[in-house]
This record gives structure tokens, sequence and C-alpha cells, in this order.
């Protein structure tokens, strides 16, 4: 009984539901995503499904020239003011004061799992395209490039930690805003809202990692059609390292958008 009435009274208080929670799925999800992540592409067998440029240097080397840039602690630090620093505040109040006034009040503590279902899949299409553009605008406006998008590309090689090696406007205009602006568009329950930022952010962590192979599209579902696979954004970062203006694949979900809009490289 503790457990229904708790979710009852998070689902039902706005401030909790809207604000509070998604951001400490956020956090959740980023810290386990991560701890795995990097467990997982220092262990030797992973050798085989770590993404390999042409040429003979292979990633762990470019992953030490990169380190050695941008130290492990640097990521580290980083990361931690992202998800437990103001920005982290502001962005859940910003976040319950929106959506609370946008989004009707739920009826029952769960959604159902068709709804659920659908509007998971509403908002990963809706939050893909502000994702898209947000992330664009900073390769193509010189101000949003040099001021904020400029440092999470100085890790020409990403690593799941690095994922949070970014500015908070940054974070913002490719994070923040494609999560809220899908929810008020797809108007979900806060519990799919909440499974919807989990979601996204470990797809986030992934699509820095370098993993990949039929096994992890199969269990990630990218192997489904139109999904943006690992490899779709470890190449934006090797085109956009040095020059803002030459990234390609600026979608992470989906590659449809870069088809769509001639930003689509190979990778």
């Amino acid at each position: 009984m503790v457990m229904p009435a708790l979710l009852s009274t998070v689902v039902f208080n706005p401030w909790l539901a809207w604000g509070a929670m998604p951001v400490l799925t956020f956090v959740l999800s980023f810290l386990l995503t991560c701890g795995a992540a990097e467990l997982t592409i220092r262990h030797p067998a992973a050798a085989p499904y770590l993404i390999r440029y042409p040429g003979s240097v292979k990633r762990p080397e470019r992953l030490a020239a990169t380190r050695a840039k941008v130290d492990l602690g640097a990521q580290l630090r980083s990361a931690l003011a992202l998800l437990l620093g103001p920005g982290a505040v502001l962005n859940g109040v910003g976040s319950a004061l929106l959506l609370q006034s946008i989004v009707a009040a739920p009826t029952a503590p769960l959604p159902g799992a068709r709804a659920c279902a659908a509007h998971l899949l509403a908002m990963a299409v809706v939050g893909d395209f502000v994702l898209y553009w947000g992330h664009r605008v900073q390769h193509e406006v010189p101000f949003l490039w040099e001021r904020f998008h400029s440092l999470h590309h100085e890790l020409d090689t990403p690593t799941p930690l690095g994922t949070l090696y970014i500015h908070p406007v940054d974070a913002t205009l490719q994070g923040g805003l494609s999560l809220v602006l899908a929810a008020a568009a797809v108007q979900p329950h806060p519990a799919t809202f909440w499974a919807f930022v989990a979601l996204r952010v470990a797809e986030n962590v992934l699509n820095h990692s370098g993993l990949h192979g039929a096994a992890i599209d199969a269990v990630t579902l990218k192997c489904l059609p139109l999904r943006a696979k690992v490899s779709h954004h470890d190449a934006h970062h090797r085109y956009g390292a040095q020059n803002a203006r030459a990234a390609k694949n600026y979608g992470e979900t989906f590659w449809v958008w870069d088809w769509a809009f001639g930003t689509l490289a190979k990778h």
C-alpha cells in the first residue's frame, strides 16, 4: 500500500510530477547508463564492438589522445555540475512551471500501456526534431559555436562520461528544450514523461560510447527503420571537431532529419 500511495502523491503533485521527478530520472539514468557503458568499453571483450575509423590508429589510442586534452576529472566535474548544480534546479522549476500549465492533469496513477507506447514514440519524434535544430544552429551561428557548443567538440572521440562535458546553454538548447517541448506537444502522463527522459538520456550516453554491432542495435532498438545508430553520432564528432560548418549528422534518435535537410553523412 505504501508504494501506490507514494506514486499517487508524486503523480498528482505537479511540482513533483513535472519538476522533481524528471530531474531525478535524468540523474539516475545518466549515472546508471554511464557507469555501465564506461565499464563495458574498458573490458577487453568489448574491443570487437568499438567503432573503428579508417587508418591504423585504434579507438583506445584515440580515446587516450582525447583524454590528454580533456582529462576524466574535467569531464566528471562538468557532468556533476549539470546533474547536481543550479542548472538542474532551474530546469526542474522551469519544466514544472511550463508543463503543469500546458499538459492536462493526470486522472490515474499510471498510464495505459497503449497510450504510454504511443506517447513515447510521438515524443521521440518531436524531441529529436527539436534536438536536430537546437544542435544544428549551434554549428551554423558562430556566436553559439564559439561560446557554447565548441566545448563539447573538444572531445573528438566521444565517451560515455563525456556526454555531459557540455555547456549548460548547449545542454538546454539540445536537451532541455527537446524534452519539454516534446511533452508539451504530446500531452503524456507524467510517468510516461519520466520514462521518456530516462530513455533519451540513456540513448545519448550510448551514442557517445563508440559501441556498435547487430546485438547492440537489437537490444537498443536501433535496428528499427529510420533509427540512427551509434556510428551516426560518432561520425558527427569526427566531422565536426575541427570545423563547425563541416559537421553532419545532427539528429540522435533518427537519421531522417539529416536526410531531409541535407546533413546526412556516411559513416
